[in-house]
C-alpha cells in the first residue's frame, strides 16, 4: 500500500497520556519524521504554579511546538448544580475546538495522533472537520468517555490490552507503547548510598503524584526504612506540598536511614531505568501506563487504584495484574491505612526471600506469564499503521 505519510509530514499529538505518546513520537523520530506538534496544558492542577511534567519535558525538546489548550471536561460533577457545570465545560469544549479550528487551518498538519483525555477531544472534532485523519490509542482496559467519542471520528483506535472489548475491524490490538528509558539503567544516583542487604522499595503517584499515598508512606516511614531503601516520587503538587514535606521528613532522619531515602518530585528519563530496574516492590496508582510497565519488567507491586476514575478504570487495570499473580490490590476506603500498607510490604518482602510474588508460583514462572500476556513491540506497531494507512 502506498505511503501517506513522508518524513516531512506534521504530525499532531494530543492526549492526557504523556509515557506511552512519547514512545510513539519516538518512533516517528527514528524514522525521520521531525515536524512534530503537541497540543496539551501547561499546568495539569487547579492552582498549581509549578508547570506541568508534560509541558516541561515537551518543551525541551526543538523538535516539538508546544501548543497550549484548555478545555472542558465532559461528565457530572458539582453536585446538584452538575447540569450548570455540564453547560460551562460544554462551552469550554466549543470555544477550545474553535481555537483548534483556527490553528489547524493555519498550521495545516497532516494527521493527529490522540492518547485520550478530554483535552483531545475538541482536536478530533476540529480534526475531522478539515479532513484531517485521526488515529487513537486507548491505554487503559475498559476505554473512557474520551476515547469512546473520538473513536467514532478516527480511522483507527489502537488498544493495548488482550482483554479490551473491539468494535469492528478499526479497533486494532498493538499494546500499549512503552518508552525505551524504562529498559535502560542509566545511573546509579538514586541508589548508590542504599544498603544492599535490604530490598528497594519504589514509591509513585504517576507523574502528578499522589497525595493519599504519600501521607501513607509519611506515617510509618521509620519502619518501612527499618526494611526497605526508598525512592519516593511525591509529584510536584504546590496544592499539597508533599515534595517539600518529603524534603523536610528526610532532613529530620537518622544519618543512616537519611541516605536510603531518597526524594523526587518527578523521576525524569535519566533516572527512571534505575528506579523500575532496581526496584524489588512497587507502590503505586494504577493507571494503565504505569502498570504496563510493572507487568512488562516482572516486578511485584501494591496498586492503590483511583476510586474516582471513569468507569473504575484503574481498578480494571489492577486486576488484570493481580490475576497474573504481580499486584496486590488496596482500595482506597475506609479500610486503607498505613497499618495496612505496612503489613502488605511486610508480607511482600517475606514473599520476595522466599523466590515468590503475592501466590504460591515462583516469582519467574508469574514474570514469564507477565510477559507472554502483553505486546511488547506497540510503537512500531502504531507507527506503520499509521503510515501505511
Amino acid at each position: 500500500m502506498k505511503n501517506r505519510l513522508n518524513p516531512k509530514s506534521k504530525l499532531v499529538i494530543v492526549g492526557g497520556h504523556m509515557s506511552p505518546a512519547i514512545a510513539v513520537l519516538s518512533e516517528f523520530k527514528k524514522n525521520g519524521f521531525s515536524n512534530f506538534v503537541w497540543i496539551g496544558q501547561k499546568y495539569n492542577q487547579k492552582g498549581n504554579k509549578v508547570p506541568s511534567v508534560e509541558y516541561q519535558t515537551i518543551s525541551q525538546d526543538p523538535s516539538i511546538f508546544h501548543y497550549v489548550l484548555d478545555s472542558g471536561k465532559l461528565q457530572k460533577e458539582g453536585g446538584g448544580l452538575w447540569i450548570l457545570f455540564l453547560v460551562f465545560n460544554l462551552l469550554k469544549v466549543v470555544f477550545a475546538c474553535l481555537k483548534v479550528l483556527i490553528f489547524f487551518m493555519r498550521s495545516r498538519p497532516s494527521v493527529v495522533l490522540s492518547f485520550g483525555g478530554f483535552l483531545a477531544v475538541p482536536v478530533a472534532i476540529a480534526a475531522r472537520m478539515l479532513f484531517i485523519p485521526v488515529y487513537t490509542h486507548e491505554q487503559t482496559v475498559v476505554s473512557g468517555f474520551a476515547n469512546n467519542f473520538i473513536s467514532i471520528l478516527a480511522k483507527k483506535v489502537f488498544v493495548s490490552w488482550p482483554t479490551t472489548p473491539k468494535r469492528g475491524k478499526k479497533w486494532i490490538l498493538t499494546g500499549n507503547p512503552i518508552r525505551k528509558e524504562v529498559f535502560i539503567i542509566k545511573s546509579n544516583t538514586l541508589t548508590k548510598d542504599f544498603d544492599e542487604s535490604k530490598p528497594i522499595l519504589l514509591v509513585t503517584g504517576g507523574n502528578q503524584g499522589s497525595n493519599v499515598i504519600n501521607k501513607l508512606i509519611f506515617d510509618k516511614l521509620i519502619l518501612i526504612l527499618d526494611n526497605f531503601n526508598v525512592i519516593h516520587q511525591t509529584g510536584n503538587s504546590t496544592v499539597t506540598g508533599d515534595y517539600l514535606k518529603a524534603l523536610d521528613i528526610q532532613k529530620r532522619l537518622p544519618a543512616e536511614k537519611q541516605i536510603r531515602y531518597v526524594v523526587r518530585d518527578y523521576i525524569g528519563r535519566d533516572e527512571i531505568g534505575e528506579a523500575l530496574n532496581k526496584s524489588s516492590v512497587i507502590v503505586s496508582r494504577a493507571g494503565a501506563n504505569s502498570v504496563y510497565e510493572f507487568l512488562v519488567l516482572g516486578k511485584m507491586c501494591i496498586l492503590i487504584p483511583i476510586p474516582w476514575s471513569l468507569k473504575n478504570e484503574q481498578q480494571k487495570n489492577a486486576e488484570f495484574a493481580q490475576q497474573i499473580g504481580l499486584a496486590k490490590i488496596l482500595e482506597q476506603n475506609e479500610t486503607l491505612s498505613s497499618d495496612l500498607l505496612y503489613q502488605n510490604l511486610i508480607f511482600a518482602k517475606k514473599q520476595l526471600l522466599a523466590g515468590k510474588f503475592w501466590t504460591d508460583l515462583p516469582a519467574d514462572v508469574v514474570v514469564k506469564k507477565s510477559k507472554e500476556s502483553l505486546i511488547l513491540d506497540a510503537s512500531r506497531r502504531i507507527f506503520e499503521e499509521v503510515v501505511m494507512d
